[in-house]
């Protein structure tokens, strides 16, 4: 089942025992996504926290100008949140949307707080888990504002290959902070990269 996919994830922070596995299970609810569809939209509130069991996921939010940035993609077996929305009950900075059809289970903030109230070790396991996707965020941030294109474009590919099948080539390349031109050229050079998910046209 998919849902067991979110107590292998926990149980890289802490060892639970079957009782609070059940429990965190029961608190978790699932939904479908077909492409496109939005998650969470910019400027609504966010009351809860999301596993993907399957799919790619996009976090993004719009510029001054109106034009979409793309801030990261998450994939199976991550969580996410627009965390200051979820813990401060305040409007999302960000929006959410699937890149695919994507299957998401979804805790709510309140059930969330009981379970980590009641279970030290649950308490734990989402602290360790929340450190976890802070530090990803730091060393990601560091690494698009530091490292060469053609370093973002291979780490991105290596670490993420459904984004170049599932995502579009706009929002790719927003993400790596890059252009059209210089994207396809690295890209090519790249011999793991179906030819067809190059974005290329096969001679």
């Amino acid at each position: 089942m998919h849902n067991n996919a979110i107590l292998k994830a926990l149980d890289h922070f802490v060892l639970l025992t079957d009782i609070q596995k059940k429990e965190i299970l029961s608190c978790f609810k699932e939904h479908y996504y077909i492409k496109d569809k939005i998650i969470l939209r910019e400027g609504f509130t966010n009351r809860l926290l999301y596993f993907i069991a399957k799919g790619v996921v996009r976090e993004y939010q719009y510029s001054l100008s109106g034009t979409q940035k793309t801030l990261s993609f998450k994939s199976s077996g991550d969580f996410f949140t627009d965390l200051e929305s979820f813990e401060k009950r305040k409007s999302s900075f960000v929006s959410f949307s699937a890149e695919s059809e994507s299957v998401v289970y979804t805790i709510d903030y309140f059930l969330l707080k009981d379970l980590i109230e009641t279970h030290k070790e649950i308490k734990m396991a989402f602290a360790k888990c929340r450190a976890h996707y802070l530090a990803i965020k730091k060393t990601r941030n560091t690494f698009l504002f530091t490292e060469t294109v053609e370093s973002r474009v291979i780490k991105t590919y290596e670490d993420y290959p459904e984004i170049i099948k599932h995502c579009k080539k706009r929002d790719i390349i927003s993400y790596l902070r890059t252009n059209s031109q210089i994207y396809n050229n690295i890209l090519r050079s790249i011999p793991e990269v179906p030819v067809l998910e190059r974005g290329i046209t096969p001679s």
